[in-house]
């Protein structure tokens, strides 16, 4: 609860071996969890695992999912929340969670070149890279998931299962708390109550991993 400023007044706070390790060993779990996860779907759908190293299926994927194709419906928009009225709206704060999240995540890849590279310390100016994506990225998922939460409240409920309702509510909180709490911490990094809004910050980003 002390008021602290310069680089590395963040690690005074939670030392850099507290934010790391837990991160590492969490992004490891992660990691192991997605691909046992895609190997059960590739089985299920009765593909070859060597169909995995084809890049021009890849290309086709990634660039359907970087569009999301397949939320156009056949060309009309979805019709989601309205069962008789379709709407791009939904797509639209999808792109804003996907690439806000994307964003956020190419903050802190520029933070960790920034410091591992070229010896700067955290935190960083607001016209930094790593700032100025990742506020950039926390606007983009905070409208994002607000509007996906309105947008699933004006839903017909009974389009999907509880638990499938319940894991999403989670997921857009989690995502949309550690949005918050990361503008939050920008704005306080100057004042005594960056120590709390870091530690809450780091909180909601593990609680986010575990989500996911």
């Amino acid at each position: 609860f002390e008021q602290r400023s310069g680089e590395g007044s963040f690690y005074e706070v939670v030392s850099h071996a507290a934010m790391a390790v837990p991160a590492l060993l969490l992004t490891g779990f992660i990691g192991v969890v997605a691909g046992v996860g895609l190997l059960a779907f590739w089985r299920g759908t009765g593909a070859r695992r060597r169909d995995l190293l084809d890049l021009s299926a890849w290309r086709v994927a990634l660039a359907e999912a970087g569009t999301m194709k397949w939320m156009q419906g056949s060309g009309d928009d979805c019709y989601y929340p309205s069962e008789s009225m379709p709407s791009p709206v939904r797509r639209y704060m999808h792109h804003l969670v996907m690439y806000g999240f994307l964003a956020t995540f190419a903050a802190t890849v520029a933070a960790f070149v920034a410091e591992f590279l070229f010896h700067q310390m955290p935190p960083y100016s607001v016209l930094s890279v790593p700032v100025l994506l990742g506020l950039g990225g926390g606007v983009a998922v905070v409208v994002g998931a607000c509007g996906l939460l309105v947008l699933k409240a004006r839903s017909a409920r009974h389009l999907a299962p509880g638990q499938a309702i319940d894991l999403d509510l989670a997921f857009l909180i989690s995502l949309l708390s550690v949005s918050v709490t990361g503008l939050a911490l920008l704005v306080l990094r100057e004042s005594s109550a960056m120590g709390a809004a870091l530690i809450v910050h780091l909180a909601t980003v593990a609680v986010l991993y575990l989500t996911a």
